[in-house]
């Protein structure tokens, strides 16, 4: 081997290795990332997602967790970018499980680079089996719960709360879309989303409304139940071709203006005579907590199993 070409393959391996150990941002680390992910090979894809991860492990494990960040924001923004969904999750959540491994507190900052990445993550071009949705509602669950455990609020940011009801709303996964938005304390975007809801004679969106009252309530949050109420009831006032209300307009507000009244009795009378809508699984465990929170019932064995089993799954 001549000198020339033996100085050119030591000064390649030298450029190879601090690819691999620089952080994106870089020229040499996003130039060599940028290249693997032009490839049309899934190797290639994932090489890229080692050279990122074994990145973001070392700067966290030195103790240097701004870098070990850094690293994991711009691969996971690289990734999606790029239109990688499937590495760009393990990425994302890479950068979740560093939030939560150094401990970081749930900051505006951090955030906001969660949102980010949603942001990328609905840009993101759909295929024929793409599991987009799958790994976008996982890792902004996986945010939350981070934000939970390292934030001021004791259930997690609200603006993240509303970012994960939007995405799971455009999933179609109302039901859970609609707690989101309770716990994001989001009511004009609650009323919004149900009254386009396609129903059936109007259960679905009643149905829809309902879960949103119980939820406030159940938290305690009695002005936000009081907003839905009166801003689902001016919809239904505006819109002649409305199908009638049904029996879960009727429970929800009921049950609205009986939190607002010491009537533990007739709260335990709206129960019993509203066994009908059984549908919600979490109804039971969310009634039982509404009983005992504004009324102080705790309900004795036949009643807890009458609550859970009048509104805890089946029915309409």
């Amino acid at each position: 081997m001549s000198a020339a070409l033996a100085r050119r393959k030591k000064q390649k391996a030298k450029a190879a290795l601090a690819a691999s150990t620089a952080e994106p941002g870089t020229n040499t680390m996003e130039q060599r990332v940028k290249h693997l992910l032009s490839q049309t090979d899934t190797p290639s894809h994932y090489e890229a997602l080692q050279l990122l991860t074994s990145n973001t492990h070392r700067f966290l494990k030195t103790g240097d967790v701004e870098k070990a960040l850094k690293t994991a924001f711009n691969g996971t923004t690289l990734l999606l970018t790029y239109n990688q969904i499937e590495v760009a999750s393990q990425m994302s959540l890479c950068y979740v499980t560093t939030l939560v491994d150094a401990r970081v507190p749930s900051t505006e900052k951090e955030v906001d680079n969660i949102l980010k990445i949603s942001e990328l993550y609905g840009k993101c071009v759909d295929t024929r089996d793409s599991k987009k949705g799958v790994y976008w509602i996982e890792f902004l669950r996986a945010a939350m719960k981070w934000s939970s455990g390292m934030g001021d609020t004791l259930l997690g940011d609200r603006k993240l709360h509303g970012n994960l009801g939007r995405v799971l709303w455009e999933q179609g996964e109302k039901r859970d879309s609609v707690v989101s938005f309770v716990l994001g304390e989001e009511v004009e975007e609650i009323v919004s989303k149900i009254w386009e809801v396609e129903t059936d004679e109007g259960k679905e969106r009643d149905y829809l409304f309902c879960v949103g009252v119980v939820n406030f309530l159940a938290m305690e949050n009695i002005r936000d139940a009081s907003k839905l109420v009166v801003g689902f009831k001016l919809k239904f006032e505006a819109d002649a071709s409305a199908p009638a209300a049904t029996r879960y307009c009727t429970f929800a507000t009921w049950l609205l203006e009986i939190c607002k009244r010491d009537a533990g009795q007739l709260y335990q009378w709206l129960a019993s005579q509203f066994q009908d809508i059984t549908r919600d699984p979490q109804w039971g465990a969310l009634l039982t907590k509404i009983g005992k929170v504004y009324f102080n019932i705790k309900p004795p064995p036949n009643m807890l199993s009458m609550l859970e089993g009048m509104l805890g799954g089946g029915g309409n």
